[in-house]
């Protein structure tokens, strides 16, 4: 708290002198707005994780099973957006989630709602902005561990009578699991 006093001084040459205040953080602790406010960060980044999970793997599993030429043009695809501006990107979102944006507009044109739903300064905007600025890093990890992952594996499960979900719970997703990780991490 102000007034802000310096963690260390020289004393002499040879000696430094610490001053260590550790209420600040017991105040961090203690205080409910600070405690809410992480609570409420952890449980952001874990349900947008969990977004990007299910949105991103089926499009890993895509591109890995992918002939080459179109691989590559999904790659291109996936990276593309890094090339423009990541503010320009984010707000490019306020255009489609304000009460008269695209979004609102095409819903009242077709006569799904009639008057504009509020979805700027919500938990829902919140969640898209952070699950469409990390979907690509979710996607290239995941992407590189089902390249690597041999078909063969998962043919094999099918001749040992393996269904084709048990073939992917079995083999495909044990295997991709250090995808999902880095993923995760990123």
């Amino acid at each position: 708290m102000p007034p802000y006093a310096p963690l260390w001084q020289w004393v002499t040459e040879k000696a430094i002198d610490v001053h260590l205040n550790f209420g600040n953080y017991l105040f961090l602790l203690t205080d409910g707005l600070y405690l809410s406010s992480y609570l409420y960060s952890l449980k952001v980044a874990a349900i947008s994780t969990v977004f990007c999970l299910l949105i991103a793997y089926p499009m890993a599993y895509a591109m890995a099973r992918s002939s080459p030429a179109t691989r590559n043009l999904y790659l291109m695809l996936i990276i593309l957006p890094f090339w423009t501006s990541f503010l320009l990107r984010v707000y490019a979102w306020i255009g489609l989630l304000k009460n008269n944006g695209v979004i609102n507009n095409v819903l009242m044109a077709l006569g799904v709602i009639d008057e504009p739903i509020t979805m700027m300064q919500t938990d829902f905007a919140v969640f898209i902005g952070i699950v469409y600025s990390y979907l690509p890093f979710m996607i290239l990890p995941l992407y590189a561990a089902l390249d690597r992952l041999d078909p063969r594996l998962v043919e094999a499960a099918g001749d040992l009578y393996a269904s084709p979900w048990q073939g992917f719970r079995y083999v495909t997703w044990p295997l991709s699991l250090p995808g999902v990780v880095a993923g995760t991490l990123l």
